[in-house]
């Protein structure tokens, strides 16, 4: 990812395009930006949900404004998520380095590890409403069927559009618990987190459509038309290296805190 020295303009430095180095550790400023305001969403909305699982309030997630911050959330997560994939992956074939899928495969082994914890602490807690495939699990999942994947560039947009078309019109359904993961299990499923592949892998490979559009070589297609300033990038840029930190232990804080307003 690309990290500015100026500003938001992609490259721009009195009136002329910069060519980056595809091996450096720059990063879009807009991407951290986008997944900043995810996780205060996340913060916000799983306050929300705490609140109501103490008996403190009684908000209406399901509908109106709560529904919409959820998924703006979720698709951000999904979208960004997939435009990361594309743009790490590049860096690290550019330093033509012989195991360029490892780093790739370390971190969803890392997510995989991690959701692993969840379904583990959520077992323990909640019980039937455990978290089996939640967003973590199906990350590294994800991340994992993208990458044969990556070589098609913004054919993938189609492929994730058909994944959508073919979730919503021709929804199917099987008895074993196989199917959970993909979205088709046909029995009584009740989870406090679940994101089945069908449809949110369509989400996700259009952010890795999206990112072989947007983001050349040599920077975005085009300029974008306001600048960044360069303390603000930086401080989000310290906030959402560290999302998969925050994800595991916000919830965890969240309920200690809401616990007191019983």
């Amino acid at each position: 990812m690309v990290y500015f020295w100026i500003s938001f303009h992609p490259f721009m430095q009195t009136g002329r395009i910069l060519i980056m180095n595809p091996t450096s550790s720059f990063r879009y400023p807009e991407i951290d930006f986008f997944r900043f305001f995810a996780l205060l969403g996340m913060i916000i909305f799983h306050a929300a949900f705490d609140l109501n699982f103490w008996g403190v309030t009684t908000y209406d997630l399901a509908h109106g404004a709560w529904l919409a911050l959820a998924r703006f959330v979720q698709m951000t997560f999904m979208v960004t998520t997939g435009i990361t994939l594309v743009l790490s992956t590049r860096r690290v074939q550019a330093r033509n380095v012989s195991y360029a899928l490892y780093p790739r495969l370390r971190h969803a082994v890392k997510i995989l590890v991690a959701a692993m914890m969840v379904t583990l602490i959520t077992w323990v807690l909640f019980g039937e409403q455990a978290v089996f495939f939640g967003v973590l699990h199906f990350y590294a999942v994800a991340l994992l069927l993208a990458l044969p994947l990556l070589s098609f560039g913004v054919w993938n947009i189609l492929f994730g559009s058909l994944i959508l078309l073919f979730s919503k019109f021709f929804p199917i359904s099987f008895d074993g618990l196989w199917a959970i993961p993909l979205g088709f299990y046909s029995g009584d499923f009740v989870s406090l987190d679940y994101f089945p592949l069908f449809p949110w892998f369509g989400i996700f490979l259009q952010g890795v459509g999206f990112a072989s559009w947007f983001y050349k070589a040599h920077g975005r297609r085009f300029v974008l038309p306001y600048s960044f300033p360069m303390r603000l990038h930086t401080f989000l840029q310290a906030i959402v290296r560290h999302s998969l930190f925050i994800y595991l232990l916000h919830q965890p804080i969240l309920l200690g805190l809401t616990y007191f307003l019983k």
